[in-house]
């Protein structure tokens, strides 16, 4: 549970397929074909050209699934700020008793992607990361440097994806505490609705490593987490989509003896307004509260954030 997924929000963080591009080249295909003989047809024999079934609608899909071409450049940036009744403080609240303690960080993951084939797509990056960006820049840094191998299908009118992701671990706050390598498995799988409602799942498994020597706080090194992560959007129009998320995440930290006892910090949500800038970006900015914990939602245990999905080239 520690490198930085800014496209999950768990983000969480997290599957699409086939996005208009295919429709596009399916349509004009069937449409040329049909050219030549449109004139001398009865018009009930002249083919009706439709879309691809594994088109994807979803604008924050789409921009995430990325270029069809063989190479392609994606940046995804995270935001975890402050609480709302202080939102320029360096400190976050800890409302779930998050263990380590969340931070104010800007974050994000640069990865080179070649496409395999048209499903799938191998990536390699680097991420970056600075604490407190807006109240004095700390630790900034390249880091946690990462492979992955990702592949989108569809199961009848589910859209999935998979991502299998190795990540080194470089950043200050890992580092220092012993962290050394992370695997994380996490998939996505949800269904357009023709309202323009999309309902999703995100799930993902990680397990890290740790420094074989060195005096380290057990209590702060997360052997393995499990993330599940519902959510629903809904297309206001081809721009905005209002969007919300809801994340469940059980930990297992490395100073607990029994290795089935896990860490339940509250279930939070996310509520916030998706926005498809061009077909290149998307940006969610939202609200984080834990509307389900025994203490009521306020403005200091609410924080706000933003993320964003890149396409560059």
């Amino acid at each position: 549970m520690r490198a930085y997924k800014p496209s999950m929000v768990r983000s969480p963080s997290s599957c699409r397929r086939m996005p208009l591009v295919g429709a596009t080249l399916t349509l004009t295909f069937a449409l040329v074909a049909t050219r030549g003989q449109a004139d001398d047809a009865p018009a009930s024999q002249i083919p009706a050209a439709t879309l691809s079934p594994e088109a994807v609608q979803n604008a924050r899909m789409a921009t995430l699934e990325g270029s069809k071409s063989p190479w392609s450049g994606q940046f995804q940036l995270s935001y975890s700020g402050s609480s709302l009744n202080h939102p320029f403080s360096e400190k976050a609240p800890n409302p779930g008793h998050e263990i380590p303690e969340p931070l104010v960080t800007l974050s994000g993951v640069f990865s080179a992607r070649y496409r395999i084939d048209p499903k799938t797509t191998f990536g390699i990056g680097t991420g970056v990361i600075t604490e407190t960006p807006f109240q004095g820049p700390k630790h900034t840094s390249l880091s946690d440097p990462q492979i992955d191998v990702a592949r989108s299908f569809s199961v009848g009118p589910i859209h999935n994806r998979v991502d299998v992701t190795l990540v080194q671990y470089t950043n200050h706050q890992s580092y220092q505490d012993g962290y050394r390598q992370q695997l994380d498995i996490s998939s996505e799988s949800f269904y357009e609705c023709e309202s323009g409602v999309t309902l999703g799942l995100a799930f993902s498994a990680d397990g890290n490593t740790f420094a074989s020597k060195g005096d380290y706080d057990k209590s702060k090194q997360t052997e393995y987490n499990f993330a599940v992560d519902p959510y629903v959007e809904y297309a206001l129009n081809k721009t905005f989509n209002l969007r919300s998320v809801i994340g469940i995440v059980d930990y297992h930290n490395r100073d607990v003896p029994d290795p089935a006892r896990y860490t339940h910090p509250a279930v939070y949500q996310t509520v916030g307004l998706g926005i498809s800038a061009t077909k290149s970006v998307f940006l969610y900015a939202f609200v984080k509260g834990r509307p389900y914990s025994d203490k009521p939602m306020t403005t200091q245990n609410t924080t706000a954030g933003f993320s964003a999905i890149i396409n560059l080239f």
